[in-house]
């Protein structure tokens, strides 16, 4: 779920995109839903955009601008299966499992498409972005400078004790979801 503007909007599986007005929250109601081909797995918003992470698909764009006549855009395929996006500043982050982390430009949408590649021994299933850094995880958490996005390069991995299936950054901290310990705070 992803929520911007008074709207929430939701990866629905293979159900799509589903765009919900959520203003007033006691009120809120689905204004609208766009039909996307596969299984969509995570949303990010940025700048009239959704991004949907839709495993072996790679990332479909959808234009939400105005949100009850949203539309797929653009796809950028993505050699591994897209499980999970981030964006900031006119990029998106994928964790693409065996594909590593696709760095994808995002500006302008019409020529949308991958700038770099960052690989590890490692597939990613989950990612999160915080001030020029990409965390992304798989069976460890790898912290990836993205800045420039064109020269994204490993800079640290902590070894978890499983597998990595979510990451949150706040306050200097990861928090990571692990399959096998629950959760596990990093300071970065």
């Amino acid at each position: 779920v992803a929520v911007n503007g008074g709207y929430a909007y939701v990866a629905d599986g293979t159900e799509g995109l589903q765009i919900i007005d959520i203003n007033p929250t006691g009120t809120a109601y689905i204004l609208s839903s766009v039909t996307i081909p596969g299984s969509v797995s995570d949303v990010a918003v940025m700048g009239g955009y959704a991004m949907l992470a839709n495993d072996y698909r790679g990332v479909q764009i959808v234009d939400i601008d105005p949100p009850e006549s949203a539309f797929l855009v653009k796809t950028v395929d993505t050699p591994g299966l897209a499980f999970e996006v981030a964006v900031s500043d006119g990029y998106a982050y994928v964790a693409d499992e065996a594909g590593g982390l696709q760095i994808i430009d995002l500006d302008p949408p019409a020529s949308m498409g991958i700038v770099n590649t960052v690989f590890t021994a490692n597939e990613f299933h989950a990612v999160a972005y915080s001030d020029g850094f990409a965390y992304t995880g798989g069976k460890d958490l790898t912290i990836i400078d993205i800045d420039p996005p064109g020269t994204a390069f490993i800079k640290y991995t902590v070894t978890m004790p499983k597998d990595v299936s979510g990451i949150a950054i706040y306050q200097g901290y990861a928090y990571v979801a692990d399959t096998h310990a629950g959760l596990v705070i990093v300071k970065i």
